[in-house]
């Protein structure tokens, strides 16, 4: 790792400096991460149009929607541009990169909290927690569930368990090859950049 030296205008400063503070991690950090999403993920983003919608907006598109509906979106949605996020920014489809986009699309679209643990022998249990309403959690139940058994069947997951409620998504996934468990900082942060 290189140490630069970079001037800031003050007003990002005090961003930078709010955020670590609610964040309990050092500005190294969130600068850090802001940059390794920004050089990682602005380009895909650009090249796949993705387009912001409010959370508002979103909610009366899923009203429409009926129960298979959302779950036949979800489906799509994971078999086609994350499946191509993940190829474009990894270069290949795998477990870690696709936990790796639900995490940065937490900190990016602000649609759910990601929540990662990794136990001892490995499984790796994930909660997005949102508050998009029932809708939201068949789209992502069925996103997920479609992942999962894609990388089940292509030998990198052994298991797998996907739940929903109205506002939340929670999966386990036990690895074929696990990855250490994920240190969790004394703010609770947690990083792990092993993404095979």
């Amino acid at each position: 790792m290189k140490v630069h030296t970079f001037r800031l205008e003050e007003d990002v400063l005090e961003k930078l400096d709010r955020t670590a503070q609610r964040e309990h991690v050092s500005m190294n950090v969130v600068v850090g991460r802001a940059l390794r999403d920004f050089v990682d993920y602005a380009e895909v983003i650009e090249k796949m149009g993705v387009m912001t919608l409010s959370r508002s907006s979103l909610m009366k598109l899923l009203d429409y929607l009926t129960d298979d509906e959302a779950m036949d979106a979800g489906r799509h949605t994971a078999t086609g541009s994350a499946l191509e996020a993940e190829r474009t920014i990894f270069g290949k489809e795998s477990l870690n990169g696709y936990l790796r986009i639900l995490e940065v699309g937490d900190r990016q679209s602000k649609v759910h909290s990601f929540t990662r643990s990794t136990s001892p022998d490995g499984t790796i249990d994930v909660i997005l927690v949102h508050n998009l309403g029932r809708k939201w959690s068949l789209f992502m139940h069925a996103a997920v569930d479609s992942r999962m058994e894609m990388f089940r069947k292509t030998g990198q997951a052994k298991d797998y368990s996907v739940e929903h409620a109205d506002n939340q998504v929670v999966f386990r996934v036990v690895p074929m090859n696990p990855s250490p468990p994920i240190a969790v900082t004394a703010g609770g942060s947690t990083e792990q950049v092993d993404l095979e």
